[in-house]
């Protein structure tokens, strides 16, 4: 019994390493900020952002936002600080989905 609950915590555990395994943090200035035809969400592109992303959908280099997330329209105002202000941020992003989890100004 102890065996197979181990086994069912390292099989949970490990799960979680590979989903944060494809997430990684970038910094930079916002190149570009657009709102897609969908209107859907908010994606940006990140100076000296070397990932392949795309949000599905959208634009070659951009990463997007989660609209569902509770914090959307706190995030889309940093954004829109940060590009008026010129400023380099962190972005911590799901390179799997290239939704943005995370974000603080430098």
């Amino acid at each position: 019994m102890r065996t197979a609950i181990a086994g069912c915590i390292f099989l949970v555990m490990s799960l979680g390493l590979v989903e944060s395994a494809s997430a990684d943090w970038h910094q930079g200035k916002i190149q570009n900020i657009a709102f897609p035809y969908e209107g859907d969400r908010m994606v940006f592109k990140l100076q000296d952002f070397t990932g392949s992303c795309s949000c599905p959908g959208y634009w070659t280099g951009y990463v997007c936002l989660d609209a569902n997330r509770a914090t959307y329209p706190q995030e889309v105002a940093f954004l829109l600080s940060a590009k008026a202000r010129d400023v380099r941020i962190h972005v911590n992003i799901n390179e799997t989905t290239c939704v943005v989890t995370a974000m603080f100004e430098s």
